[in-house]
């Protein structure tokens, strides 16, 4: 088996809901750049899978949501307001082609700033393939909605992926009552799905020599894994440090042979990287993002970590965070 075929680079379809709200989408679509972008940005073409309206330019714009029209599925009782055209206004915030859309979300019409939640859609190039994050945060929505976005969200990025896909749209409501169900029975009486470990460390080593260590197999056998690192042997440090690329950090601990794996989402030097983490035969590497920021300061630099996982591995929560804290910090005594 091939350093490639170890993972899957797909990311799960569904959406990470976290404790403090947040919404979290990514799919991973057809390419190019350019042509996904022109499904965010350009209203004729967005209106196939969620809403019209100009997003190309900052301010205040008028989106016009149409159901019946995505997919010729009539809405339910339960959503009949949605049977014909729904009107609201939200403000662009930032147009960065092709990379970033951010707007406001208002619960309705004219709701005032703290009543707003904000959405923001980002694409980065993997590949032939196009990485759309939709992160979704409001300040004040209860439970329910928070459920209703993230059932609503998952079926309208269905329709996209069909679109780019060349694929009639599958029927929206019965897509979305399905979906609807699945989150429900999954979360339970939870509020959120998803655990995440931040860990931040100052250097004083630059932003660009801090971030070329976490992609340089040498440095990887010194404060990831090795010998140096903990009681195991180590048999093998493969990387493809691109975007897409896969990795395998392979010990052997106690007797016991253990491959850490997965695929790179973002590369942007010095100051992004982000990967799936996991352990072969033991962890879905989708179920596990590593994201980690670097910004430059007076003295060096500033590393801020975030791990995300499934709520199942919430229990591993204090030992994550202790793990990568002694590894930045392994990290920091190498570099000076």
């Amino acid at each position: 088996m091939s350093l490639t075929e170890k993972t899957d680079v797909t990311p799960r379809r569904d959406g990470k809901l976290f404790e403090d709200g947040t919404l979290v989408f990514e799919r991973l679509l057809p390419g190019p750049m350019a042509r996904v972008w022109s499904y965010v940005a350009d209203g004729e073409k967005r209106a196939r899978w969620i809403m019209a309206g100009d997003m190309t330019r900052t301010g205040r714009h008028t989106m016009t949501f149409n159901h019946t029209e995505l997919s010729g599925e009539v809405a339910p009782d339960r959503f009949a307001v949605m049977r014909e055209p729904v009107c609201f206004t939200v403000e662009v915030l930032e147009v960065s082609p092709p990379h970033r859309l951010v707007f406001t979300w208002p619960d309705h019409d004219n709701a005032p700033p703290e009543k707003t939640g904000t959405v923001t859609i980002e694409l980065k190039p993997v590949g032939d393939r196009v990485l759309l994050r939709l992160t979704h945060t409001h300040p004040t929505a209860v439970r329910h909605q928070m459920r209703n976005h993230t059932g609503g969200w998952h079926t309208h990025l269905d329709l996209l992926e069909d679109a780019l896909s060349g694929l009639g749209p599958r029927p929206f409501w019965t897509t979305f009552a399905g979906v609807e169900a699945d989150y429900e029975r999954a979360l339970g009486g939870r509020e959120h799905n998803t655990v995440a470990v931040t860990v931040e460390k100052d250097f004083t080593a630059p932003a660009a020599k801090v971030f070329a260590a976490w992609l340089d197999p040498a440095m990887v056998s010194r404060f990831i894994v090795g010998p140096q690192v903990r009681d195991e042997h180590l048999l093998g440090v493969d990387l493809d440090p691109v975007p897409g690329g896969a990795f395998s950090f392979k010990v052997e601990r106690s007797g016991q042979a253990i491959d850490h794996i997965g695929h790179y989402y973002e590369i942007e030097t010095p100051h992004r990287l982000s990967f799936s983490w996991g352990i072969a035969g033991e962890s879905d590497p989708r179920d596990s993002r590593v994201t980690i920021r670097i910004a430059e300061t007076a003295s060096g630099c500033r590393l801020t970590l975030t791990h995300d996982m499934r709520l199942e591995w919430a229990d591993y929560a204090d030992r994550t965070r202790d793990g990568w804290t002694f590894m930045l910090d392994r990290l920091d005594a190498i570099l000076g």
